[in-house]
């Protein structure tokens, strides 16, 4: 009989094949009832990792919607006394929320350490939730609400007020929104903008059309001038991608803007990207650098589920599933080949 440990990674395969966007064939579940019959070993561990996932699913359906967090922040604002302080510590024990002080205008800077999620909510009732190593700056007036993305990936649900506009600012363009929710994630070479709910108007300009703002950490914050924008609008289930001089549009499946999404809920998910691109989402949430030192594996297709930062679920996956050879060059160095 084949070690216990051998089991269980080939039965986490298993799960990891059957939870994937697109439904298993009629060959894949008579392959898996074939592994299954093997021994009462295999079905104990294939019950065993099944139960695991449900249970890591349900954990993250559980957290508090958005929408759920804004229903009982609007509820917070509306208490006084005891029912206040009951009310705050409800929403603070249920998820980490920093409050943004309404009566405060001047900036106010949120950021989070690799590895880490944070979700604030703003004074006008919007949230944001902050992706690892991610920083935002908040400046609220009478007239507008300005948020900088300063780095990382940011989702916002903004609360409706159109008399007021909430605007995102980075170095590649501007994104506006009146009552919407959508991602930003900011690179060293674009930024990719997700529309979940509602629409949102982009503008783009060069780089040299912004001018710097010395920030607390080193950071910076980017001003937008106001004239000349060129906007592009996105509805529901779209994505654009804004470089200095291209701009991408296309529409997503409702699968695939779920998957693009995830991340809140603190879990990456694959459907065939290239290896390449797997490392380096994955490396956002840890400090360990990972090389491919052999150049054909860029290229290799990845499909599975993973909870963000749990890197050695990858590297077994890679093991077992794609004969890949890993190696722990130091505490804080792997090199695949």
């Amino acid at each position: 009989m084949k070690h216990r440990d051998a089991i269980r990674r080939e039965a986490r395969e298993w799960v990891l094949r059957f939870n994937q966007d697109t439904a298993p064939s009629l060959e894949d579940i008579e392959a898996l009832q074939s592994w299954a019959s093997q021994s009462p070993e295999h079905m104990q561990q294939l019950k065993q990792v099944e139960a695991t996932w449900c249970d890591a699913d349900e954990l993250a359906v559980l957290k508090v919607s958005t929408s759920r967090k804004k229903i009982m922040l609007n509820r917070v604002w509306l208490s006084s006394g005891i029912s206040f302080a009951a009310g705050l510590l409800i929403v603070l024990i249920l998820h980490p929320i920093e409050l943004f002080n309404s009566s405060n205008r001047e900036p106010s800077f949120y950021e989070t350490r690799i590895g880490e999620l944070k979700t604030i909510a703003l004074a006008d009732g919007s949230i944001v939730q902050l992706d690892t190593n991610s920083a935002i700056s908040t400046r609220y007036s009478e007239q507008q609400r300005h948020i900088t993305l300063i780095r990382g990936k940011a989702f916002f649900d903004v609360e409706q007020n159109p008399s007021r506009p909430f605007e995102v600012s980075t170095q590649f363009g501007r994104v506006k929104a009146v009552g919407t929710a959508f991602a930003v994630h900011l690179s060293d070479e674009s930024i990719v903008v997700t529309v979940e709910e509602g629409r949102v108007e982009l503008s783009q300009r060069p780089v040299e059309e912004f001018s710097s703002v010395s920030y607390p950490a080193g950071s910076e914050e980017y001003e937008a001038a106001s004239e000349g924008e060129n906007f592009l609008s996105l509805g529901r289930g779209e994505k654009a991608v804004y470089a200095q001089d291209t701009q991408i549009k296309q529409k997503l499946l409702s699968g695939d803007l779920a998957r693009n999404l995830a991340w809140r809920r603190g879990i990456l998910i694959f459907a065939g990207e290239p290896l390449e691109l797997v490392v380096k989402e994955i490396s956002r949430y840890t400090e360990v650098e990972i090389d491919i030192a052999n150049a054909e594996l860029k290229n290799l297709e990845v499909g599975g589920r993973f909870e963000t930062g749990e890197l050695e679920a990858l590297l077994e996956v890679l093991e077992v599933g794609f004969g890949v050879e890993v190696s722990h060059l130091a505490p804080n160095l792997i090199e695949l080949r």
